[in-house]
């Protein structure tokens, strides 16, 4: 009863196990899985999406039928085993309906997984779709990248542009003031002095514009170059139709070649681009050209009323003790292209002072003697003797705040007030100075630019007053003249013409030669 109760089990679970094997073998449910993620439109994917349900289902209850067969599966493989036991007659019977449905419950399972094999996988889709989608977001990197860089070469160029606009119109208000410059003039009302002012600095305006102009001429010519550049990209692109990489020019190469182009234009800026020019003679005459209006000759020329400047101004530059100990030098005097005229007697000694913060391992000074001999005539035809003698002093360190104490002691003149330091490009003048103080700036005389400011009179004791003139040289030359009272002050300023600054300027010039020389 036992057995007969066995092999009815067994034969209604291969019957079972025959039914669901075409289920298990179909291919609808992956198909179906697929059609979902393959959907390339919102349409698509609605139709198939009842589909896939019916698929899922299907699935479930396929999966939940086999979880209960496998448990009835192990129940008959337990009875099975009992059967043998308890009745070795028939165990042979039994032994054989077990291996039945073992090998159908096996054959069943081996299609579930042979689906899996045979139906393609849904990874292969979501392979493809990534694929796709990371094509299109380098698609989309790049698109912005260019966009971007287009933005940004656009604001450069309307900054550029912008800036063209500035100097256009700067340079319309500067034709302007030449045009309204009636230097003919003859009314008696006519002020010669303002109007050689004024062609000063519209000189000095025009020149401080030059490096403006300049970078803004560089910047041109590199656009051309990258406009003509992607004119021949273009030609060739378009040539290359139909042709796979025949001859379009990469963004890699075009930049190579507008780095190259950019490169040969800076390298061929003018050598003098970035340094400081003198003053011209004809910017520099017009400083003291008042002072010679009313004489014979042009200013700055021989006459048989004013000599030549090489008659006027000799300077000399004799070593100090310290450098005469280690090195005997004559520096041969640089004879300054202009004259100077004064219409009063001057005869003083002023000390000059300069120096320069140059970077050096080591800390160390060097000095040398300057005489300026000035011989001037003035309008009355007197013969006036300025002679200008000091110290011009240099301290080379390594730390350059260090160099400012060497402005703090100047040599006491003969003549009180007459002291002076040359900062850079402009003449200061200063009350007496001592070790310990410090008198405040009186007057100010720009050596280039030929600007003269006279700062507030300082009242010290006895209510005397003091004015000071501070000059910076090209080669960082430091330079003061004081004097107490407005007289002095003129005075000096007829002496230190164009052909004395251009003098000093030229002196240090070589003793900063012999310096870096030693």
């Amino acid at each position: 009863m036992q057995i007969h109760k066995f092999m009815s089990d067994t034969e209604d679970l291969l019957e079972w196990i025959a039914a669901k094997s075409p289920q298990a073998r179909s291919r609808n449910i992956g198909i179906a899985l697929l059609g979902k993620l393959s959907g390339k439109t919102a349409d698509e994917e609605a139709q198939k999406a009842s589909s896939l349900e019916k698929a899922r289902s299907q699935q479930e209850k396929l999966r939940h039928e086999i979880s209960a067969m496998q448990k009835q599966m192990d129940k008959l493989d337990r009875e099975q085993t009992r059967l043998n036991q308890e009745y070795p007659s028939r165990a042979e019977e039994v032994r054989t309906r077990w291996q039945a449905v073992q090998t159908a419950w096996d054959a069943l399972r081996q299609s579930a997984y042979e689906l899996t094999e045979k139906v393609p996988s849904a990874k292969i889709v979501i392979n493809q779709n990534s694929q796709k989608l990371a094509t299109a977001w380098t698609q989309t990197q790049s698109v912005w990248t260019t966009r971007n860089a287009l933005y940004e070469k656009n604001v450069e160029l309307r900054k550029l542009l912008s800036e063209m606009n500035e100097i256009e119109s700067w340079l319309e208000e500067q034709e302007a003031r030449l045009k309204n410059l009636n230097l003919a003039s003859e009314q008696p009302g006519f002020n010669v002095d303002k109007a050689m002012k004024e062609q000063d600095d519209i000189e000095r305006a025009v020149e401080d514009a030059r490096q403006r102009v300049e970078a803004i001429k560089r910047k041109c010519a590199v656009e051309n170059v990258s406009f003509e550049l992607l004119k021949f990209a273009a030609a060739r692109a378009e040539g290359a139709e139909g042709k796979a990489n025949s001859g379009i020019i990469s963004d890699a190469r075009v930049a190579e070649i507008r780095r190259r182009e950019s490169s040969k234009i800076i390298q061929s800026r003018p050598k003098y681009a970035n340094q400081v020019k003198e003053a011209p003679s004809s910017t520099v005459k017009n400083i003291f050209g008042s002072l010679l209006a009313d004489a014979d000759g042009g200013p700055g020329n021989s006459s048989p009323q004013r000599p030549g400047a090489e008659g006027l101004i000799k300077p000399n530059i004799r070593p100090s003790a310290d450098e005469a100990q280690t090195r005997q030098t004559n520096t041969p005097g640089v004879a300054p292209p202009t004259p100077s005229v004064s219409n009063q007697s001057a005869n003083a000694r002023v000390p000059i002072i300069a120096a320069s913060s140059i970077s050096s391992p080591a800390n160390m000074s060097r000095q040398s003697s300057l005489d300026v001999d000035t011989n001037s005539t003035g309008h009355s035809g007197a013969r006036n003797d300025v002679k200008c003698t000091g110290i011009l002093s240099r301290k080379v360190t390594s730390n350059p705040k260090k160099s400012i104490n060497i402005f703090k002691k100047l040599i006491a003149t003969e003549e009180p007030g007459q002291q002076a330091v040359l900062s850079g490009a402009t003449l200061f003048f200063y009350d007496n100075l001592t070790d310990s103080s410090h008198s405040a700036p009186t007057a100010r005389y720009d050596v280039r630019g030929g600007r003269f400011d006279k700062s507030p009179a300082t009242q010290k004791a006895g209510k005397s007053r003091r004015y000071e003139l501070k000059a910076t040289l090209a080669d960082k030359t430091e330079m003061t003249l004081g004097a107490q009272t407005e007289e002095e002050l003129d005075k000096w300023l007829r002496c230190l013409n164009e052909s004395a600054v251009l003098c000093f300027l030229k002196i240090s010039e070589e003793l900063e030669t012999r310096m870096n020389a030693r």
